[in-house]
C-alpha cells in the first residue's frame, strides 16, 4: 500500500453524533461517499483506513463501500485497522454499531490489520487505551492525509473535544500530515454533513 494514495479517518463515537438509530446516518453516509470522490480525483487517494470503532469509523467505512459501489473501476481499497482482538466484545449483539455489524464490516473489508495481537478486551484499561492510541498512530503513519470529524461547535472554537479524535489529530499534525475537517451537525436527530 502506497502512503501517497492513502487517507485515514478519525472521529467521534455515537454519543457525540446521532446515537444508535441507523436511519440517522443513511444520508450522511451517502453524502460522505460523494465527498470522498474528490480525494480520488484530486489527490489520487484509493486506500481508505478506518479504525473499526463505533461511530465515525464505521460510518466512514460504509461510505467507502458506497464509493466503491458507485465507482467499481476506481480500485478503491477499504482497510480496517483493528486496535486489538475483541474490540467489539462489550458492544450490543445486534443493531447499528453492534458486534454483528462489526463482523459484517470485517468480512467486507479489503484488508484487516490487527495493530496489537497481544492485547485482549479483558486486559487492564491502560493496555486497551494504549492499543487504541497506537492504532490511531499506525493509521496516521500509513496515510498521506487524515479526515477528522468536527462538530460545528468544535469548528467555531477551532478545538476538538478532548479524547481519541483530538489525540489522533494532534499526532497527525506533529508528524506533518494534512488534516482535513469533516464538519457535521445533528438536526432533528439526523447526522448532517457540512
Amino acid at each position: 500500500m502506497d502512503i501517497k494514495n492513502t487517507l485515514c479517518f478519525t472521529g467521534h463515537r455515537p454519543n457525540k453524533l446521532a446515537g444508535y438509530n441507523k436511519d440517522a446516518y443513511k444520508n450522511f453516509i451517502e453524502n460522505l461517499a460523494i465527498s470522498l470522490e474528490a480525494y480520488v480525483t484530486y489527490f489520487g487517494i484509493i486506500n481508505f483506513i478506518s479504525g473499526g470503532a463505533q461511530g465515525f469509523d464505521q460510518i466512514a467505512f460504509w461510505a467507502v463501500e458506497k464509493l466503491k459501489e458507485n465507482h467499481p473501476d476506481w480500485n478503491i481499497q477499504n482497510i480496517v485497522y483493528v486496535p486489538f482482538i475483541g474490540q467489539e466484545s462489550k458492544w450490543s449483539k445486534f443493531g447499528i454499531f453492534s458486534q454483528a455489524e462489526y463482523n459484517t464490516m470485517l468480512k467486507t473489508a479489503d484488508t484487516i490489520h490487527i495493530c496489537d495481537e497481544n492485547v485482549r478486551a479483558n486486559d487492564d484499561f491502560s493496555l486497551i487505551r494504549k492499543a487504541l492510541m497506537d492504532r490511531n498512530e499506525n493509521m496516521v503513519n500509513s496515510s498521506d492525509r487524515v479526515l477528522a470529524m468536527y462538530s460545528k461547535d468544535e469548528l467555531a472554537a477551532d478545538k476538538l473535544t478532548p479524547g481519541g479524535t483530538a489525540e489522533c489529530v494532534k499526532y497527525a499534525k506533529s508528524v506533518g500530515k494534512p488534516v482535513d475537517k469533516c464538519i457535521y451537525s445533528v438536526i432533528n436527530n439526523q447526522l448532517i454533513l457540512g
